[in-house]
């Protein structure tokens, strides 16, 4: 197509008032970003990062201050409705015992590793696609979660932790891939 026939094509769509989208493919190019845009675009990766990062860190700060702490009440409170905190499932760091369960441990210590990875992806110019098939990796837990809590067997708080872990991976890559279609649009 000649520049004179593009530019015939493109008056004509706008005097018809044909959608944006129509004339940015008729001249084959994506319409302008706001500068907001450009930035959220680089800050996002950083924000997500981060919030996937805060129950790890709330864990682990609570451990560091020990039982009987404002900040270990505080954040056990905070998980209660999220996990059941039974005593002998729960691991320990620092010596004090942690305020969710070995599975919960492994999940959130997984969202955060996910969405610090993803920040530091994202900053360097990194896209990824997660392919449908990574929530196979959720079925671990729930087939591990099912079978403990019908009793058909006992595993180990190390098991639980990577269970968890596993699970975590998928839903943190999942949440970060929505992030990206989002922002694609």
């Amino acid at each position: 197509m000649t520049l004179s026939e593009r530019d015939n094509r493109l008056e004509y769509m706008v005097s018809n008032k044909v959608s944006i989208v129509s004339v940015c493919s008729a001249i084959n190019t994506t319409p302008a970003r706001t500068e907001a845009e450009v930035r959220m675009d680089a800050i996002s990766p950083i924000v997500w990062g981060a919030l996937l990062l805060i129950p790890s860190a709330l864990i682990v700060m609570a451990a560091a201050a020990g039982p009987g702490t404002i900040m270990h009440e505080a954040v056990q409170l905070a998980f209660r409705p999220f996990c059941h905190q039974a005593p002998d499932r729960l691991l320990t760091l620092f010596g004090n015992t942690l305020v969710v369960c070995a599975r919960c441990t492994g999940f959130y210590a997984g969202i955060g590793t996910v969405g610090v990875i993803a920040a530091i992806a994202a900053k360097a110019g990194m896209r990824w696609h997660v392919p449908k098939a990574a929530f196979i990796l959720i079925a671990p837990m729930a087939i591990d979660g099912a079978a403990n809590l019908l009793g058909i067997w006992t595993t180990c708080e190390l098991l639980r932790a990577a269970t968890g872990l596993a699970a975590a991976v998928a839903v943190a890559a999942a949440l970060l891939e929505a992030r990206n279609e989002t922002i694609r649009e």
